[in-house]
Parts: C-alpha cells; sequence; structure tokens
C-alpha cells in the first residue's frame, strides 16, 4: 500500500539539513539499510502528543446512543447527571469521568466505560495509524543524546534531504505552544508543548502503508555518542567508509 504522508496546508520554510538521533541498537541497520523507521506516538516520552481536547458531553452522548452496555446505559439514564464541560484528554481519567456522573452505581459498570473509554479517546484523538519519524535542526543537544542516543552511546545521522524528495517534500516543522491543541488530525500531529522547544523538531508523518520504514540514500554523516563502546564505534567507522 502506498504510504500518505500528513503535511499542514501553510507555507513552510525549507531546511536542507536535519538530523536523527538514534540508540546503539539500531544504530547499524539504520545506516547500512539506508532506512528511516516510524514510530507511533503512544511510545514517545512526551504521553501528551498527538492528543487534542477531548468533549465529555460528546462521548457522554454517544454512550446514550446505545454505543456501549445497556447496564451503563440504564444507570446513566435513570441515576445519572453529568456536567457538561470540555476537559484535557491528557488530564481526565476515567475514574474522574464517573465521578462526573452523579450515581454511586456506575462504578459497578466501571471496567465497560474504561474499555469503551480507550476506544472512544483511540478514535477521536489520535489516528490509530498514525506513524511519525522524528528530525531535530540540531546534533549537539546533550540532552537528546541523553534521551534517544542511548545515553551517548549511540548516533546521530545527518540527512541531506536535497537528495530525498519525499524528506524534502513531507518533513514539518513542529509549532510548540503553551495553549491547547484543538482536536484535529493535523494541529495535533505537528504542535507539542513548549516545554519540548530545545528539540527543534521536525517531522515525517505517515497515516498509511504497510511498512514501518522508508528507505533513503540521503545519509551525509554520522556523529558518534561520547560512551559508545569501541567496538562498536569501529564496525560503524568501517561501515561508514564503505558507504563511500
Amino acid at each position: 500500500m502506498k504510504q500518505t504522508f500528513l503535511k499542514p496546508n501553510v507555507h513552510e520554510q525549507k531546511i536542507d539539513i536535519l538530523f536523527r538521533y538514534i540508540p546503539y541498537e539500531h544504530a547499524y541497520e539504520n545506516v547500512q539499510n539506508g532506512v528511516i523507521h516510524f514510530s507511533s506516538p503512544y511510545s514517545f516520552n512526551d504521553i501528551y502528543d498527538s492528543l487534542g481536547v477531548f468533549q465529555v458531553d460528546d462521548f457522554y452522548d454517544t454512550m446514550l446512543s446505545g454505543k456501549i452496555g445497556n447496564d451503563v446505559i440504564n444507570i446513566i439514564k435513570h441515576n445519572g447527571e453529568i456536567d457538561k464541560m470540555n476537559f484535557d484528554i491528557s488530564r481526565i481519567t476515567i475514574y474522574q469521568f464517573c465521578c462526573y456522573i452523579k450515581s454511586k452505581d456506575i462504578f459497578l459498570c466501571y471496567n465497560d466505560i474504561s474499555s469503551y473509554f480507550r476506544k472512544y479517546v483511540g478514535k477521536v484523538v489520535l489516528n490509530q495509524n498514525l506513524k511519525v519519524a522524528c528530525f531535530s535542526e540540531k546534533n549537539d543537544s546533550l540532552l537528546m543524546w541523553a534521551h534517544y542516543a542511548g545515553n551517548f552511546t549511540g548516533i546521530c545521522v545527518e540527512y541531506d534531504l536535497c537528495k530525498d524528495e519525499i524528506l524534502k517534500e513531507n518533513c514539518t516543522r513542529v509549532k510548540y505552544s503553551t495553549k491547547k491543541i484543538n482536536n484535529t488530525k493535523l494541529e495535533t500531529s505537528f504542535a507539542k508543548s513548549s516545554d519540548w522547544s530545545y528539540e527543534k523538531e521536525w517531522r515525517l508523518v505517515c497515516e498509511k502503508g504497510n511498512e514501518d520504514y522508508i528507505k533513503t540514500n540521503s545519509i551525509s554523516a554520522i556523529y558518534l555518542g561520547a560512551n559508545m563502546l569501541q567496538d562498536n564505534s569501529f564496525k560503524l567507522i568501517a561501515l561508514a567508509k564503505s558507504k563511500k
């Protein structure tokens, strides 16, 4: 299946060079085969990544439309109330949601609500098929060397985007903000809290496709981590020389 890349419909400043921090266990394969792997936002350090705003009253109305078990519906209809308001999905738990339904009996159906809650959230605020490859404008961030390159035991790969049309046309700069993110696929995919602005991130976001990676011939340099084992560094240096 052909991969479909997401990109906001806005004028984006172009960039020629991007970097990617990689732990050693994936470094050799990435360089040898010229691959860029995608990951699910579920696995990212930022637990709020790709999450938007969730309307509790919408979820409540959806449950009452018959999309969840009759026991839950009856309890809500006959005994329950709910405060109509919006929540940041990253800040409401299933327990908190149940508390907003003014019925102690609702906790008898906690497991049913929990299961449906996760399905609803996954469908509404995060595309289950979303896959992301993350890059940076920087190759000298101590924090990123520690977080993403195995505490300086991995590598940082430099990509020349002028040699790869997919990267050149589809990599998009992440927007950092202190404001809540609207619940649209494009906005949540390319926006993060300003707390992460030091990463100066660019993203390649893939919505569809059977492969979890793309191939590229755009690797232009490899930087070795300061704590890399000597044998590992020799292997990567030999591999890099063979690619010249």
